[in-house]
Order: structure tokens, then C-alpha cells, then sequence
């Protein structure tokens, strides 16, 4: 179980940091070069998941998105990823300092919850995050 992060508002923290960097994305540009999109992809999806909200079957899921500390492959630093991923689309966006990360992950599964594009059973909007997730840590 992770505890509430008690920490500044995002706005704060990305003014404090810098933004999140986007990696790899289904549709749109990223801040990494194209010819790296596959190394990339490798060191994130083989790197430490930290945190994950999924809703589906772990082996057949309809959306994951997930906290992953890996190493960069072009700098060598450690760095944290969230990735977003459904089988319509997919982004994975990084930071150097894992608070930046945690918080876009909350804000990730809870806009997921809020705007979610997907067509589940309308009974998963009924209990808040716990029912519409099959896994997830993130708690109201």
C-alpha cells in the first residue's frame, strides 16, 4: 500500500523540476528521437514496475498503466516512466525525479476514471476507482 503523497501542487512541482518528458507516444510527437522509440520502449517495458492500475485479465488487459523506474539507455541515468497503454493507443512520459512520476501516475489512473474513452459496463463507474480498476493502488 503507498501513502497519500503529501507533497506540492503539480503546477509547483513542474515549475520546481521542469514537465515530464514524452517518450513514446501512439499519435504525436515525442521529445525522443524516432530512431530510439524501440530502445526506449525495451528499457521501460523491461525496467522495475513500481505502481500499476489495470482493468482486465494481467495477460489480456483493456488498459494498464503503470510506474516503472528504469535506466536511460542514451544517458544512463536513473529515471521513472508512466505508461499508458490500451490496445487503441499508448504514451509513456519520464522524469528524472520519481515525484513527478508519482504524480502524474495518480493523475493518469484518476483522469483515466473521469474521461475514459473505453466502453466498459456502466456498474464500473459505480464505486469510485476500487470498482472501476480491476488493480490499482491509487486510493480516492
Amino acid at each position: 500500500m503507498h501513502a497519500a503523497l503529501a507533497v506540492k501542487p503539480m503546477a509547483e512541482l513542474t515549475a520546481q523540476y521542469g514537465p515530464m518528458r514524452t517518450v513514446l507516444q501512439s499519435h504525436g510527437p515525442t521529445d525522443v528521437e524516432r530512431e530510439q522509440h524501440e530502445t526506449y520502449s525495451l528499457v521501460v517495458h523491461g525496467g522495475k514496475p513500481l505502481r500499476q492500475s489495470r482493468i482486465g485479465a494481467a495477460l489480456r488487459p483493456e488498459l494498464v498503466i503503470q510506474l516503472v523506474e528504469y535506466v536511460d539507455p542514451v544517458t544512463g541515468t536513473l529515471r521513472y516512466a508512466v505508461d499508458y497503454w490500451t490496445p487503441a493507443r499508448f504514451l509513456v512520459s519520464d522524469h528524472e525525479h520519481r515525484v513527478m512520476a508519482e504524480m502524474a501516475y495518480e493523475k493518469a489512473v484518476r483522469d483515466e476514471f473521469a474521461y475514459t474513452a473505453l466502453r466498459l459496463s456502466p456498474q464500473r463507474f459505480l464505486g469510485g476507482l476500487e470498482l472501476f480498476y480491476d488493480v490499482t493502488d491509487v486510493r480516492p
